[in-house]
């Protein structure tokens, strides 16, 4: 028992992860890549997973793509290796006519073709249900059924917040994107889960930018952060406290709290909008220069 992975003993063995967040499935394949025989994913609730030219598009179009459009590029993918409808998933939430989509889950899209792959192979199975106990290279689940010949677990649970960083800042709250309230200390992470009804990106480099862009700003014209100030800012802001309990400090938001943070900033102070108007142009430009349609086409 460790905080590693034995790569190097997976050769030949069954496995099962435990979680189903992108984390998890990016172990499934390297389990397969190192030799696995076969992957269990044990979850309470299976999440959607993303093949790889939807996510090329999303990342390419220079405006959000809608979410009813992202599943329906999806439906081939789920269709041809028997994962499902991907409309029925537990984290979708639509109208009767698919029009209009929200997905609402803890953890992000598991980003790649590999993954259907190894379902189609029958080398990745994913298993609805809670490990209730284990015995000797058996895991033994909550509604009966027992994965026998498993010789390695990986635990794959979600992110574990660190109080260091919170006793570092001497604070018990964050307040938007301040430390205890304070603006000229901001602190962001790659916030946890996906809330969203259109979607400009998988990954964490536009938003970060954005943020980035915003701050600076804010510190480079103060008189601006002491208007929104004194238009009740701080008091608008979402508001996360430390919970020991939960072994969840502060600074650990979700997705919701961060967008919530944002959208208020720039509502309040309107010029902020002006630094990122861009931003979808110079995306669609990077990515078509950088990796584009043909070279796309060529890969697959």
């Amino acid at each position: 028992m460790n905080d590693d992975t034995p790569y190097e003993k997976l050769k030949g063995t069954d496995v099962a992860i435990l979680g189903n967040g992108a984390f998890a499935v990016e172990n499934a394949r390297t389990c397969i890549e190192s030799g696995t025989s076969k992957v269990y994913i044990v979850t309470r609730r299976k999440n959607l997973a993303n093949p790889r030219v939807p996510c090329c598009f999303v990342h390419q179009g220079p405006v959000p793509t809608p979410g009813a459009f992202v599943l329906r590029m999806f439906e081939p993918m789920y269709e041809l290796c028997g994962m499902g409808d991907p409309w029925k998933y537990w984290s979708v939430h639509t109208n009767s006519e698919r029009t209009n989509v929200n997905i609402i889950q803890n953890s992000r899209f598991g980003i790649g073709d590999v993954t259907f792959l190894m379902v189609a192979w029958g080398r990745l199975e994913f298993v609805e249900d809670t490990l209730k106990r284990c015995s000797r290279h058996t895991l033994h689940l909550t509604g009966g059924r027992k994965l026998t010949g498993v010789t390695v677990i990986l635990k794959a649970l979600g992110l574990l917040g660190d109080f260091a960083v919170d006793n570092l800042h001497g604070m018990t709250e964050i307040v938007g994107n301040f430390c205890a309230g304070d603006w000229r200390r901001v602190l962001s992470i790659d916030a946890t889960g996906m809330n969203a009804a259109n979607f400009s990106t998988f990954s964490t480099g536009i938003g970060t930018t954005g943020l980035v862009a915003m701050y600076k700003f804010l510190y480079d014209f103060p008189r601006e952060f002491y208007k929104i100030q004194g238009m009740g800012l701080m008091s608008q802001l979402p508001r996360h406290k430390a919970d020991a309990k939960l072994d969840k400090p502060a600074y650990l938001t979700d997705v919701k709290f961060a967008m919530s943070s944002s959208i208020i900033i720039e509502a309040m102070c309107p010029k902020i909008g002006f630094l990122t108007q861009r931003f979808g142009e110079y995306k669609y430009t990077m990515y078509h220069s950088a990796h584009g349609l043909d070279r796309t086409l060529e890969v697959c």
